[in-house]
């Protein structure tokens, strides 16, 4: 009995050193394991560390290459740059993207005023003083001595007084939108100075409509109308003239 136990004994000894045999050797592949990431890391850093310094080298073969140009500002001549073949390319495409621009507005303008969205409710009646809206706009710009200067006025309006005139002028013979009548009550609406100064300047600036009640007396729905004739007709009087690509012998005065 006693031989059997230290027996077993023995044997239970050596299978304990045997697992600390097997967990020694699980550790030491272990570490080498970990030895091979560090190997592995330093050949990323020496492979990084070459590449930094080929890189070093040709940025200082460009910058000798640069430093070996020679350049003469004399013979620089900006037509080898940009001539007249670039410039009527441009030229085209501008005229390409303005047309697609008129048409989109052509359009906008043939299929009419966006529904308005009911009013709930009793519309309230604002009383615009629009007789001495106009009254202000001529005594400012348009009297024989006005209250501020053509310079003033071509820097509002971003264009001189003449041509605003021009334009007035030829929208009043192209549509009796823009000439003075009278409304149902008997009362004069809005004069053609007041309409088209509310378009310009909403074009100009681009102000909200109701920005201008205050001075030219016009609601806004009434400053957009004006907005759309006023482009509608700028458009089909003016248009052939200003509006087309530019003959060869305008494009060489402009060179």
């Amino acid at each position: 009995m006693s031989s059997h136990t230290g027996s077993s004994h023995s044997e239970d000894i050596a299978a304990s050193d045997l697992d600390d045999a097997v967990a020694e050797l699980d550790d030491d592949a272990t570490a080498a394991s970990d030895l091979d990431d560090v190997d592995v890391e330093l050949t990323d850093d020496e492979a990084a560390a070459s590449d930094l310094d080929d890189y070093a080298y040709n940025f200082d073969d460009a910058d000798t290459d640069l430093d070996d140009t020679d350049f003469d500002v004399d013979d620089f001549d900006p037509m080898d740059m940009y001539n007249m073949d670039d410039f009527v390319a441009e030229s085209m495409l501008l005229d390409e993207y303005s047309e697609k621009i008129i048409d989109r507005l052509k359009e906008k303008i043939a299929s009419g005023p966006s529904r308005r969205r009911r009013q709930i409710g009793t519309r309230r009646y604002i009383p615009r003083n629009r007789e001495a809206g106009n009254d202000d706009l001529v005594a400012n710009y348009f009297s024989e001595s006005p209250i501020y200067t053509d310079e003033m006025f071509r820097r509002r309006f971003r264009m001189r007084k003449s041509l605003f005139l021009r334009i007035v002028s030829a929208l009043s013979e192209w549509s009796p939108y823009f000439t003075n009548r009278v409304d149902a009550t008997g009362r004069a609406g809005h004069s053609p100075l007041q309409k088209c100064t509310a378009a310009i300047r909403m074009l100009a600036y681009g102000t909200p409509a109701d920005q201008l009640d205050e001075v030219l007396k016009i609601g806004p729905s009434t400053s957009l109308e004006c907005l759309g004739k006023f482009a509608k007709g700028v458009i089909e009087i003016f248009g052939d003239e200003y509006l087309r690509a530019p003959r060869i012998d305008e494009l060489e005065s402009m060179l």
